[in-house]
């Protein structure tokens, strides 16, 4: 077996300081490892820069790799193989393990011939992880230590400045801002103020940034609710100071004031004076399934009334006038614990299977076919690294210009990256394909272990059901949760249940 070691000044932690003899460093790990494991170094790439950008050997080790010159790649640690782990993964593992070019990591003892290829995406995945946390960690440093600000501070009402050193009035908020103060100290209540906004239209603080603002919320047809209104009423920022917390400590921030302290403190007190405690003598509602129960005709959530004269005998019925006619509380705790259990007894059937050689055999038919798309990709990953290294060799030959051979790799690079995200999407879906046919699938892991012992509690309801829904005040239909990870499995796995709509007498 022909064996390569690549070694590299930089590393992937922009944090790290550079240190002396950090390549010798390298190739001592190298050399102790290789001597262990009774193998021979052929030759030795090394990018020796003080550069992050550098990556001429880099560069030579995939063309000698492509033309099949060695079988192992041996590297010190997986945050000094190219630029970045992600140039590390795009190189050993869907460059070279395709070609069956393996590749060993000589501080973590990992070698790629020892481990499932799963094995070796989650061991790069993870490295890759934690560079990036790092990088990101490290950029907040950087900008504590600068004083500057990121998206993740802007607010309702304050746009960051060009240079990220504060914060400047958006004049479209500000108005908004000074009247659901002034609503709210004139006795508003918050949901009032929020319905009064929604009806003329006005943009909630989620949609308004990420029109104006710099953080993208992905908030299309968000409304304004109460909760939006207690965050404004809340917000120090608006009386001109904000406490934000660097390294562990409590910093203030000055800001522009938007509304007035005397007005901001008014608000405050009214909205705070009208919380209500429940009085001790009300008899507090017993209803588990509140705001999980509706009629399928309208839609509308049904209304569950409790008759003290009969003690705990409740009824649901569609509006509270509508008293003649109803269905029994008593019918749909039973339809419940008949679907909870009939849902709990296809999950156990399930968690048999999944562990069977019958689940194995489903598993690899599925693994298949999504393999046959992964084995196109590869493909053409490999055809856009053909094409780089001809429009290099172009380049290097004098065939084109520098402009040129830019511009190719600039359309290459582009190929890749969408390529890399198809192929992110599919070990997505390998991902969610194992965990499906294994006990880790969270449908069979709820409903396994679902136990409803006497009355169907709230705590019961939320947890494993979605909405239950009563036609004609006759029919249940118990929605469960989970159902997205039941439909991976064949369906004659999970056929067997209460049918949905089972007759209920109220």
């Amino acid at each position: 077996m022909k064996c390569v070691s690549y070694t590299r000044a930089t590393t992937c932690f922009r944090s790290e300081e550079p240190t002396q003899n950090v390549i010798t460093q390298q190739n001592q790990v190298i050399h102790d490892y290789t001597k262990k494991r009774g193998w021979r170094l052929e030759k030795k790439y090394s990018d020796r820069k003080n550069n992050d950008q550098e990556d001429a050997a880099f560069q030579e080790m995939r063309k000698d790799g492509m033309t099949r010159k060695f079988d192992m790649v041996v590297i010190s640690s997986a945050f000094r193989c190219g630029r970045s782990v992600s140039f590390a993964e795009d190189l050993l593992l869907k460059t070279f393990y395709p070609a069956g070019i393996h590749f060993a990591v000589a501080e973590d003892g990992f070698c790629s011939m020892e481990h499932s290829l799963q094995e070796a995406e989650d061991y790069l995945c993870e490295k890759r992880r934690e560079a990036n946390v790092s990088c990101m960690r490290y950029a907040e440093r950087e900008k504590e230590r600068q004083g500057l600000f990121d998206v993740h501070d802007e607010k309702y009402g304050y746009l960051l400045k060009d240079d990220f050193t504060g914060f400047e009035l958006d004049e479209e908020a500000v108005p908004v801002i000074q009247e659901i103060f002034r609503l709210l100290a004139d006795n508003m209540t918050m949901q009032a103020v929020a319905d009064l906004l929604n009806e003329r239209g006005v943009e909630s603080p989620a949609v308004h940034l990420e029109r104006v603002g710099r953080k993208n919320f992905h908030a299309n047809g968000r409304k304004w609710a109460l909760g939006s209104i207690q965050r404004i009423l809340q917000n120090t920022a608006y009386i001109g100071y904000w406490t934000k917390m660097v390294g562990g400590t409590e910093q203030i921030v000055d800001m522009p004031a938007i509304v007035e302290k005397e007005i901001f403190e008014r608000a405050t007190e009214k909205v705070t004076s009208r919380g209500r405690k429940m009085p001790d003598n009300v008899l507090r509602s017993a209803n588990a399934f509140v705001k999980q129960i509706f009629d399928k005709e309208t839609g509308k959530p049904l209304v569950c009334r409790r008759y003290t004269d009969d003690g705990d005998y409740q009824m649901f019925h569609k509006n509270w006038f509508a008293v003649s006619r109803g269905i029994s509380y008593q019918a749909v705790e039973e339809a419940v614990i008949a679907a909870v259990y009939a849902e709990k007894e296809l999950a156990e059937k399930a968690a048999v299977l999944v562990g069977s050689e019958e689940g194995t055999n489903e598993l690899d038919r599925r693994m298949a076919l999504i393999s046959v798309e992964a084995k196109q990709l590869f493909s053409l990953m490999e055809e856009c690294k053909r094409e780089s290294l001809r429009a290099y060799q172009d380049f290097r030959d004098g065939n084109v210009t520098e402009e040129k051979w830019q511009a190719l790799s600039e359309e290459i690079e582009e190929k890749l990256s969408l390529l890399d995200g198809q192929f992110d999407e599919i070990m997505e879906q390998v991902h969610i394909l194992k965990t499906a046919y294994s006990l880790k699938n969270p449908w069979i892991s709820l409903y396994k272990k679902a136990r409803l012992q006497g009355e169907v509690t709230k705590k019961d309801v939320r947890k494993l059901v979605d909405r239950i829904v009563v036609e004609n005040l006759h029919y249940i239909g118990v929605e469960l949760v989970k159902q997205d990870w039941k439909a991976f499995l064949p369906a004659d796995w999970t056929e067997g249940g209460m049918a949905d709509g089972k007759k209920k007498q109220a």
